[in-house]
This record gives structure tokens, sequence and C-alpha cells, in this order.
């Protein structure tokens, strides 16, 4: 099995001192690329998964889900525990003050919270190097409906090769960033009265790119807790004021400064629970 993966790319020419026929340019065009998925997922395995007919049967069927269903089994919530607790210890191993250099005893701290780890399962296949195909650049952008659709038809037919018969024999996967997603979805939405199924464009499943799922978790937790510094003064925004940082847009905030701010202000959380709670230990024994 294989994904296809692409995305727009905008070049801007500018020019010092523009005239008529001398002004700055930009060039549109979308790169894209297939990868290989591993070994253990083979369309024999994954048959039914990639039938049509199997996804139009399911169609609809998460109205009827339930609460309960999203309820996380035993066995998960126990890794879940475990993941978490590794998660704070290692960020206390890593920050606590006179736990830091190389000695003997800080050796041996590590040592112990290295083989409390929760044990992670590997798919067959994993850490193996992954096939990469670059495709050749299209001078179309993907940014628009129409030109998601240009570009979507054009990477299956002309550059893959792949009749239209065939490919809308079976779901194909499409990888990309969230616009990519959202812009897939409307053009199936759209084009959903046409009378063939090439044309319907039913046979293109979208997936969007590990990455994406980190940077949709720091958009909403800065959405959620970035608060107001002078209203709430265990908010996100606080910490962001004494850390003197650049203000973020809580809608759309840029990645690396808000997961810097979120590390920080959570490394800072941890620190403090730790002291107040060994500042309470030394009370009660003291007592």
């Amino acid at each position: 099995m294989w994904c296809l993966v692409y995305d727009n790319i905008n070049f801007t020419f500018r020019k010092a001192s523009q005239r008529l026929h001398n002004t700055t340019e930009q060039i549109n065009a979308t790169t894209s690329a297939v990868i290989a998925l591993p070994a253990c997922l083979a369309t024999a395995a994954f048959k039914n998964a990639c039938s049509l007919l199997d996804q139009k049967q399911k169609c609809g069927g998460r109205q009827e889900m339930a609460i309960h269903d999203l309820v996380p089994t035993l066995e998960q919530q126990g890794q879940l525990r475990e993941a978490f607790c590794h998660a704070i210890r290692s960020l206390l191993i890593d920050n606590l003050p006179g736990i830091s250099g190389e000695t003997n005893r800080i050796k041996e701290i590590r040592r112990k919270a290295a083989t409390r780890k929760p044990t992670i399962r590997l798919v067959d296949g994993a850490g193996n190097k992954t096939d990469f195909f670059p495709l050749p650049a299209l001078n179309e952008e993907e940014a628009s409906i129409q030109g998601t659709i240009r570009v979507v038809q054009f990477l299956i037919r002309e550059v893959l090769g792949i009749t239209a018969a065939a490919a809308s024999s079976t779901l194909r996967f499409l990888v990309g960033d969230w616009l990519t997603i959202r812009n897939l979805r409307l053009m199936k939405y759209i084009r959903a009265a046409e009378p063939g199924a090439w044309g319907r464009m039913g046979w293109v499943q979208e997936a969007a790119m590990p990455f994406h799922f980190q940077l949709n978790a720091v958009y909403m937790l800065i959405r959620t807790h970035l608060g107001e510094s002078d209203k709430n003064p265990s908010c996100l925004d606080r910490h962001r004021t004494r850390l003197r940082r650049y203000k973020l847009d809580k809608k759309k905030p840029e990645y690396h400064q808000a997961r810097e701010l979120l590390e920080h202000s959570l490394t800072a959380r941890l620190l403090d629970i730790a002291r107040s709670g060994q500042r309470h230990s030394e009370q009660r024994f003291s007592h």
C-alpha cells in the first residue's frame, strides 16, 4: 500500500525598483511525493478497510456512537497512567535542582527511572527506513477547492499513470496538512452529485500527518488556557508576561513559541508541586 502526500509551495520574487515591466512576482506551485506504507499494512490484510462498498455501508455510523464508546478500557487506562507518570518523572529528573551532572547518584536515579519506562507496542517494520518517492512539481496552486481537484486528478492520471477506472475502484490515501484535509472534504462534498465514481471523488480518503495532530493539540491548549494576565494569575498569558516572551495569537499561535511556553509552564508547575510536597513532608515529620 502507498499514500500520496502533497502541499503548496510559494516563491516570491521581490523587485527593489518596480516598473510596469518589472514588478514583484509570486510563483505558486505544488510539490508531492509517494510514501510506501510498511509491509504490515499490505492491501490483502486491509482489503475490507480499502473497500468503497464497505465504506458506504458504514457511512453514518458515528451517529450511533454513545458516550461509553469513548471510555478507555481498564488496560488502556493503566497504560495511560504509566505513560503519564513516566513523563512527569522524566521532567522532574531533567529539571529538579541538584539532579544535574554525571555523578554516580544521578546515574543511578536515571537508570532506575529508565527501568520503569512503559513498554511501547511497535508495529511490524517499525524502525525501517521509509521508502519515499518524490514527484515532479506542478504549476498549480492547491489552496482552493478547484485547484485541489485539478491537482488530485493530474497526479493520479498523468503523473502516476493510473486510469480513472482503476483509481476509483478502491480507496486512495491522500495525506496533507489541515488546509489540504479541509479542501479534500469540501471537494467530495461539492462533487457528490457527479454521475461517475471518478467524478464524485469518493475514492479519496484523506488523512492528516502526525505532526498536525500535535499542532492541533497546541492550538487547543492555547485557546483554552491562554487567558488574560490581569484577570487570572495562573493562566498562560501571566507566565508569558513573566518570561518576557512575544504575544501569542489566541486563534492561531506560532507553533514553536507556543510549545516552548507550554513546556516551561508545565515544568514550572511541576517543580512548584514538588517543592510544596517536600515542604509538607518536612512539616509533618517535624511535628
